[in-house]
């Protein structure tokens, strides 16, 4: 045992690097540098062996990387997503060591291929299991460096995931096997390998084919209206007066623009003609299009987390992405016991999932968005449906403050940039309080300028819409309007003609490759 603790240092110093990589460190290279640590170090031994230099491994990246889901205000949702992430640490840990040692000892890149197999399986699991967790995902931890950015508009965010194992893969086949007699064999042509796909997004950024590229005459003209209050103030649902506070922020900025939006639940409970009113109300004071998030109050006490523009008189977006213990408890209509997990998000206890819904429009010219709120954005299959049906931008609506950590808000932007990105289309992210931003089609950020609220020593005597009405003129001073004019042009990626067909085809390829070394092996040995 203390051997083995002794050899899991590698594997753990690995996983440190590998959180590193995300943000808000950002330093994106050692998630190469860990993944290729663990493949060189962390798959000798039995199966005992394997599973603890996994755990190692993973434990200290996702602690260094996700610290914040522990920073929840309410306890029992702060305890759930920790025992969350501890629970896909063990998936992660089982389905390692049960391919890899099925391979013998001696086999190392055997036991290298199963366990880029077994990490790709994992990819699979987070994203289109019963309890996806998206946010995980191998790709997300390069955002929002250029490297990964040109690469998701080839193979989108799962496509990343495949390309730093490769990559890892080749790097720890080359590096181990350097004190081989075989160098030329057994390291160069690895090394070659993994420093062309390292080279290659570089190339693509001044190479990439935009042959499919469309670009409109005018930028759309955005305010984003970032409140910044509180998660306390925020959980209030039912306060009508926060309407007319953002009534009075939006009547003191003077101006034009195209659309103004607000984030996640940004309305308070209500049906959703009152929600429309409320929009229409908002969208007569800026004179433009009006985006918000909201809450419905459905039949039978059930709440909708929704999105409705002041344009778009037919459709509303629902969310149906729905977080797992936050939103939700899984199962709980077939496990009446799992209903204590119940938690108040956002005021509600429990949400009722949407359906796919199409794009909104947001402009009278037909300008439509695909709207996902917060953690509909991680689903980039989402975003790609929504936008070959039509819709010309995309819009994330989310809350990152319940999180109480800037991480978290960092890293939901970065991801933005990387959706952008994948998909070759313009995206606008509104928070509540965290790090909004408007994103180009490259995943690229547009500069924001603050718009500066008057005085209010200067507004005395002035009968304002909201200052008349909302009594909590503390709010209104919190909040804050940006504005940028967000370029249109998008252009068609690889990602977005094929989704995630690539992906699929390497992990086709590796299994394969698997399966095919693992019959020769069987049949050498029964010769």
């Amino acid at each position: 045992m203390r051997k083995l603790v002794k050899q899991s240092w590698a594997p753990f110093c690995a996983g440190v690097a590998y959180g590193l990589s995300w943000e808000p460190y950002g330093i994106w290279p050692f998630a190469l540098i860990g993944w290729a640590v663990w493949l060189g170090l962390g798959i000798s031994g039995d199966r005992q062996a394997v599973f603890l230099k996994t755990l190692a491994f993973i434990v200290p990246a996702w602690s260094l990387a996700f610290f914040w889901i522990a920073n929840h205000p309410i306890a029992v949702t702060a305890a759930t997503s920790v025992l969350a992430l501890l629970s896909y640490a063990l998936v992660l840990a089982v389905l390692a060591s049960s391919l890899v040692s099925a391979i013998p000892p001696e086999r190392i890149e055997q036991r290298r291929l199963a366990a880029l197999v077994a990490v790709i399986l994992f990819e699979i699991l987070i994203s289109w299991g019963p309890f996806a967790m998206p946010w995980l995902s191998i790709g997300l931890s390069v955002a929002p460096s250029s490297w990964a950015l040109v690469l998701s508009g080839w193979v989108g965010f799962k496509g990343v995931s495949a390309v730093i194992l490769i990559t890892a893969w080749l790097l720890a086949s080359s590096v181990f096997a350097a004190s081989s007699k075989f160098v030329s064999r057994g390291a160069l042509f690895p090394a070659i390998g993994a420093a062309l796909l390292f080279l290659a997004p570089f190339a693509g950024v001044r190479v990439q084919d935009d042959s499919g590229a469309l670009a409109a005459s005018d930028p759309l003209r955005v305010d984003i209206l970032q409140p910044n209050w509180s998660p306390e103030d925020w959980s209030e649902v039912g306060d009508g007066s926060r309407v007319g506070a953002f009534a009075s922020v939006l009547e003191m900025v003077s101006g034009t623009t195209d659309i103004t939006v607000l984030p996640e639940t940004a309305l308070p409970l209500a049906s959703v003609d009152s929600l429309r009113a409320m929009v229409a109300r908002l969208s007569h004071i800026t004179g433009s299009a009006v985006l918000a998030g909201g809450i419905e109050d459905a039949l039978e006490g059930e709440a909708r987390n929704i999105a409705l523009s002041s344009v778009d008189e037919d459709r509303i977006h629902a969310k149906n992405r729905l977080v797992p213990f936050a939103e939700s408890v899984p199962f709980s209509e077939w496990i009446p016991w799992f209903e204590r997990f119940t938690v108040s998000s956002g005021g509600v206890s429990s949400y009722e999932p949407g359906t796919r819904s199409e794009p909104l429009q947001i402009q009278a010219d037909s300008l439509q968005a695909v709207v996902m709120i917060c953690f509909e954005s991680l689903f980039a299959r989402d975003a790609r449906s929504g936008l070959r049906d039509g819709a010309d931008v995309l819009v994330v609506l989310t809350q990152d403050g319940w999180w109480q950590s800037n991480a978290a808000r960092r890293q939901h932007l970065a991801f933005s940039q990387m959706l952008a990105a994948a998909t070759g289309h313009p995206a606008v992210h509104a928070t509540v309080d965290g790090v909004s931003g408007l994103i180009d089609h490259r995943g690229q950020l547009v500069p924001l300028r603050d718009v500066v609220l008057p005085d209010p020593e200067s507004l005395s005597g002035q009968a304002t819409d909201a200052l008349s009405t909302s009594p909590r003129d503390d709010r209104i001073y919190a909040s804050v309007v940006m504005r940028g004019d967000l370029p249109m042009e998008n252009r068609s990626t690889l990602f977005l003609r094929s989704g995630n067909r690539l992906f699929f085809s390497i992990f086709g390829a590796l299994l394969f490759a698997l399966l095919g070394s693992t019959i020769n092996r069987l049949r050498t040995g029964n010769e």
